[in-house]
Parts: structure tokens; sequence; C-alpha cells
């Protein structure tokens, strides 16, 4: 039985700690300032989630869209199950190799 219980304290700590490295690996996009992710690449779309500054996320792709402040890449970002389309100009972090959508 003791030999059980060391055995499950391990297998438990390693997936404490691959969790964490999956979560870590999951954000790579950073936003920037207050805005919308919206049901595609356009301002004129319904909004499907607030982000505020700071806000980590996945980014999925980019695309190109509306254009706004002078630049027409969007980038689909994914935080908790959502999923939506972001303007280039609020979001930030590694987005360089993104599959186009």
């Amino acid at each position: 039985m003791r030999r059980f219980l060391i055995v499950a304290g391990i297998i438990g700590t390693a997936a404490v700690g691959l969790a964490g490295t999956a979560a870590a690996s999951d954000t790579n996009a950073v936003i920037t300032r207050p805005t919308s992710a919206y049901s595609s690449p356009s301002m004129v779309t319904a909004p499907v989630m607030s982000l505020e500054p700071g806000t980590h996320a996945l980014a999925q792709c980019f695309t190109e869209g509306q254009q706004v402040r002078g630049n027409s890449t969007w980038f689909r970002i994914a935080k908790s199950g959502d999923s939506g389309f972001v303007p280039r100009d609020t979001v930030s972090g590694e987005l360089t190799g993104l599959r186009h959508c």
C-alpha cells in the first residue's frame, strides 16, 4: 500500500507539472489595448468576447479583413474555449509562423 501511495504521488506531481507546461505553451498572444474579438475579421460583425490589455490568448491563424488604423491583418485568437478575430493593432507576441486562416 505504501509503494502505491508513493507512485501515485509521483504521477500526480508529474501531471501537475505537465498541465502547467501545456497552459503556458497555449498562450502566444497578448492583448495590448481594450478590444472585442469578432465573429469574422470585421468590426461590423458580432462581438464574441471583450478583451482587456494584458489578456493572454492563443493566436491560431491570420487573415485579411476590414482595415483598422491602416492595417487589414486580423488574428483568430482563442481564450477559455471561445474564439474570435482581433485587429492586428490590438495584439502582440509570438505571431510569426502562423498559418493563413
